[in-house]
């Protein structure tokens, strides 16, 4: 990999895989183009091709989508993308029916538009989803994006001749097909039809117009990120849930396995009897102290947290469930005591509406007993975290 790729990824953080494709309108029969890149070690490689791909899988990652061609209008204005009036660039312009992009350069801002009908047609006939696209870029625009760390920019991407002056995008127009062959962007030999998406997947890597980014994508991105997290929330707490429980079961089949055993030989020895009387006792101080540390897990919690799990919106993202919590903070000398029948569930929401909204939805599950809202507060990055306890 060139140089380029360690200047660009000191800026990169958030999502490390991405699926980038391009889609050229005005051929006959329009396929996707591009695949799966990945961010690694200040490097973006291509992963693998969108051909490779199932239609699940498509569902299961963000995806970079840039459409060109027929449909897709861009105009140059010498304004700055701050001061721009999109009723002054594109007369009689419905904004609500079209997705708007301004690529700023030093002379002025590409404005590029197209149809929201026309990309929500093209996605459903790819068997794409609209809600997992996290970035919209029209035609070549998004090259602009990259000059600041590279001199040496494509004159040819997708069915595009860029016209640079000063290393600023002066000009588009049609492109002849004598490029298709050149392999090279970037210093990186990868197949020419693949270098729209490559641009694609750079940019949003690099949170270059993260900005000017349509608010849309943004909220896409974040709701695909707060699912992942909720998944995986849920599949660790089940997998604790389910080592404990099991841990328990061999340990108590341990203890029963050792108390019949010498019960047995008591029978045959009159003079282990004693010793045998003492081991029982042992064995309910043992089982006395696992149920005073609440470590006896009720067979229903594995339901319990899934029914939780399923009322959980998107809005909300937890971050612990605790069985049976602690009554107070452990003191030196003094009995730990813990809450019975009692889960105990943090995690964090935007506002108290929205936990109070969820509490509400807590309680019409059938074996809640009892729900209480603990602590609500904002944390210094005006996130608000709660604390709910669940009896049951």
């Amino acid at each position: 990999m060139s140089k380029l790729f360690n200047k660009i990824a000191t800026g990169f953080s958030g999502l490390n895989k991405l699926i980038s494709v391009s889609i050229n309108l005005s051929d006959e029969i329009s396929e996707p183009e591009g695949g799966c890149f990945v961010l690694s070690k200040g490097e973006v490689n291509f992963d693998s091709d969108i051909k490779s791909f199932k239609k699940e899988d498509l569902t299961k990652v963000p995806i970079v989508l840039t459409i060109e061609g027929k449909g897709v209008l861009h105009k140059f204005v010498e304004t700055s993308i701050d001061r721009i009036k999109l009723r002054n660039v594109i007369p009689n312009i419905k904004e609500e029916d079209f997705y708007i992009n301004c690529t700023p350069n030093e002379n002025g801002t590409w404005v590029s538009i197209v149809r929201k009908d026309l990309v929500s047609k093209v996605l459903e006939d790819k068997n794409l989803s609209i809600n997992n696209v996290i970035d919209l870029h029209l035609g070549p625009t998004g090259i602009q994006w990259l000059s600041e760390i590279s001199e040496d920019l494509p004159s040819f991407i997708g069915a595009s001749e860029l016209i640079y002056r000063n290393n600023q995008l002066e000009s588009i127009r049609k492109s002849s097909s004598g490029h298709l062959k050149n392999r090279l962007i970037f210093g990186v030999d990868l197949e020419f039809n693949k270098h729209l998406a490559f641009v694609g997947a750079l940019v949003s890597f690099s949170h270059k117009n993260s900005i000017h980014k349509n608010e849309f994508w943004t909220k896409n991105a974040l709701n695909l990120k707060d699912k992942k997290v909720f998944q995986n929330t849920v599949k660790l707490t089940l997998g604790i849930l389910l080592f404990v429980f099991m841990g328990n079961m061999v340990f108590n089949q341990v203890l029963n396995g050792s108390y019949n055993e010498k019960v047995a030989l008591a029978l045959k020895h009159t003079d282990l009897l004693n010793q045998a009387s003492a081991l029982q006792n042992e064995e309910q101080l043992k089982k006395e102290f696992i149920q005073k540390l609440g470590l006896e897990v009720n067979p229903q919690f594995a339901f319990f947290s899934d029914e939780i799990g399923a009322t959980v919106p998107q809005s909300i993202q937890l971050n612990r469930l605790v069985l049976n919590p602690l009554k107070k903070s452990i003191r030196k000398e003094k009995l730990i005591e813990f809450e019975k029948e009692v889960i105990e569930i943090s995690g964090f929401c935007k506002s108290s509406q929205i936990c109070n909204e969820w509490v509400q939805k807590l309680r019409t599950l059938k074996w809640v007993k009892k729900i209480e809202l603990v602590e609500f507060k904002f944390n210094k990055d005006n996130i608000g975290e709660f604390t709910v306890e669940v009896s049951y």
